[in-house]
């Protein structure tokens, strides 16, 4: 890391309490800085994406299921798009037992 290097060059440039103080001081303004960003860990980021891949196969999954519906709707549209009743009532049942 930068920080790093430049402290340790501090280091073997300055006598060795100063250099010493140098170098937290360093490492103080760092980390506060670092504080101030609102930076996440990298387990929190690994959560995240596991959350994330998981919805989008939900996702998926729901829009394969929609997709199957419409199909399903489609075979029972009549002429200007109206709905034989029976025949979607029938096409529900049948799905509601495939996926139960």
């Amino acid at each position: 890391m930068v920080v790093n290097r430049l402290a340790e060059s501090l280091s073997r440039l300055l006598p060795g309490e100063l250099a010493e103080d140098i170098k937290h001081n360093i490492s103080s303004a760092v980390a506060s800085a670092l504080d101030r960003m609102n930076l996440v860990t990298r387990e929190e980021l690994e959560v995240q994406e596991a959350v994330l891949m998981r919805t989008r196969e939900k996702v998926e999954q729901l829009e394969t299921r929609l997709a199957e519906y419409e199909k399903a709707l489609k075979q029972f549209l009549l002429p200007k798009g109206k709905i034989s009743l029976l025949g979607l009532l029938h096409a529900l049942m049948l799905k509601q037992k495939r996926f139960l």
